[in-house]
């Protein structure tokens, strides 16, 4: 494509036939070259055309006054690899081992963006800042052959870190079978049965056991025996049922459970697992209520004295707060009710996060209105295409269709003229 070499992706939408896009992505530009989006109302292609690749001035990237940079990774939250020196000494006392989910269902997107790609993306940012001197481990299932429940391999034997290395094993990975997480557990507690010091095994998956009965009871006999780990698990947008085992080969493991449902939480959750054994701050607990009830809004925490992004979560995902674990500091968070148009936005300001201490804060938003849209024609609704503006600053919402599977276009608007 325009010369370069592509990988060509095709998205689906859950459940259905026809592809949605089609994107042509080349590895060397590390840049999409071409994308076609697909629609009942005609399909849209951007190209790059005439390339001409070289350095690029900083000042193109300057930030217009009256802005700030949050981050530009599509949810991930700020790149890993402009965090400072200092910052990028992540804690990892003793030994850590990953056990990653390379099951089919990673396949699955989240936020437009395949699972795989975002815990690619972050595990191989968070194993450049383990110090150079960490003990690590690498175990994968899921990733070779389709239907076996046997597909567990030991990608890196725990030992001195060796970060392209593991890096590489990561980023090919390519998702194919089932979810047999027992006995990726079982291979990794039998290469720690003779370790003198605790290691931290870190587990990551999207979904439940497919292969064996009871991975928590597993957990606890392996506790019983002996051997010295604690275990970690970040479920990755998973169901209130998925949700419930993993939490409990983590409370079985005598470690944390965190959930991620999008980019933002999962960079979170996995920079909190890995620094927690040496972790000295303090927690932050974001509520946020309309019309009297908890709902579920999009929380965002800055470092206050310079806008570093310390993670987004979602409030009352599986009806808890939003939970941050910060070092000592003062914070500002911004948290946004994503449910009306256009978004509301507040912030809070001038948090102090002290060791060892819990603040909890709730956030309360205004209530909404609905507006809904039918077009008739001979006396008959049918399907037309219908823009709102915001009368005050004339700005479009997304457009929606009238009589689309026989119900009107409707919004959730904030008060106001439109």
């Amino acid at each position: 494509m325009e010369g370069y070499p592509c990988e060509l992706v095709e998205y689906r939408e859950t459940g259905k036939d026809y592809v949605a896009f089609r994107v042509w992505e080349s590895k060397q530009l590390v840049f999409n070259v071409k994308v076609v989006s697909y629609a009942t109302n005609g399909n849209a292609t951007m190209t790059l055309r005439n390339i001409k690749e070289g350095p690029v001035d900083d000042a193109r990237f300057s930030i217009p006054s009256g802005y700030t940079q949050i981050g530009a990774t599509g949810g991930t939250g700020e790149r890993l690899s402009q965090r400072s020196d200092e910052e990028k000494k992540t804690s990892a006392s003793g030994n850590l081992v990953f056990i990653l989910d390379a099951s089919g269902s990673m396949w699955g997107q989240v936020e437009g963006k395949a699972k795989i790609a975002i815990a690619k993306e972050v595990l191989t940012g968070l194993v450049k800042e383990l110090p150079d001197d960490a003990v690590v481990g690498l175990v994968a299932y899921g990733h070779r052959r389709k239907g076996d429940c046997d597909d567990v391999e030991e990608l890196i034997p725990m030992g001195p870190l060796k970060k392209e290395k593991m890096v590489a094993k990561i980023q090919a990975l390519s998702p194919k079978g089932k979810t047999p997480i027992s006995r990726s557990v079982r291979l990794t507690a039998e290469r720690l049965k003779r370790m003198e010091d605790e290691t931290t095994i870190i587990l990551v998956s999207d979904g439940k056991e497919t292969c064996d009965p009871d991975p928590c009871g597993l957990v606890k006999e392996l506790k019983d025996a002996g051997i010295k780990f604690v275990m970690h698990v970040i479920g990755f947008d998973v169901t209130e049922e998925e949700r419930q085992q993993l939490e409990c080969m983590a409370r079985a493991g005598g470690g944390q459970y965190y959930t991620a449902g999008n980019a933002g939480e999962f960079l979170a959750a996995a920079r909190e697992v890995v620094e927690a054994p040496t972790f000295t701050g303090g927690y932050l607990k974001v509520t946020s209520v309309k019309e009297g009830e908890p709902f579920v809004a999009g929380a965002t925490v800055y470092r206050q004295d310079d806008n570093k992004n310390m993670g987004s979560k979602s409030t009352w995902y599986h009806e808890k707060p939003a939970e941050f674990k910060l070092a000592p500091g003062t914070y500002a968070c911004k948290v946004t009710d994503r449910s009306v148009q256009p978004y509301q936005e507040q912030e809070i300001r001038d948090i102090a996060i002290a060791s060892g201490q819990t603040v909890e804060k709730t956030v309360v938003f205004g209530g909404s209105g609905i507006l809904r849209i039918t077009t008739v024609k001979e006396d008959q609704p049918f399907n037309a295409s219908v823009t709102v503006f915001n009368q005050g600053n004339n700005k479009p919402l997304p457009g929606k269709s009238t009589w689309y599977q026989n119900k009107p276009a409707e919004y959730e608007l904030v008060p106001g003229v439109y």
